[in-house]
């Protein structure tokens, strides 16, 4: 669970469109649950973590699992490892706004 300081510097990064501070925010306290339950999870993380990425999470209750990037090019270069080497199916999506502000190439 993020404690106050954790979500305080996690807000601030938000606002600052700090995409380095914010991957390092990523967390999920399901994980270590839905990981008993679906072995790979942590594989998966792993091989997201080895980049080029700058946070990995899993969503929600699982066992989807996503990687911040930078670029849309890293997001696509990770998306290709990650098919290639393990088979598992991956997509690039970006935010919304699609201006190269946050979420450009997750």
């Amino acid at each position: 669970t993020l404690q106050d300081e954790d979500v305080r510097l996690c807000c601030c990064a938000l606002e600052e469109d700090a995409v380095d501070a914010i991957g390092r925010c990523l967390s999920n306290d399901l994980e270590a649950v839905a990981s008993q339950a679906c072995p790979a999870i942590p594989t998966i993380r792993r091989v997201l973590l080895e980049g080029p990425s700058l946070g990995v999470a899993m969503s929600g209750s699982g066992p989807a699992v996503f990687a911040l990037t930078r670029s849309h090019a890293e997001a696509e270069a990770l998306r290709a490892r990650a098919a290639g080497e393990a088979g598992w199916r991956s997509w690039v999506v970006s935010s919304l706004a699609g201006d190269g502000g946050l979420g450009e190439g997750m």
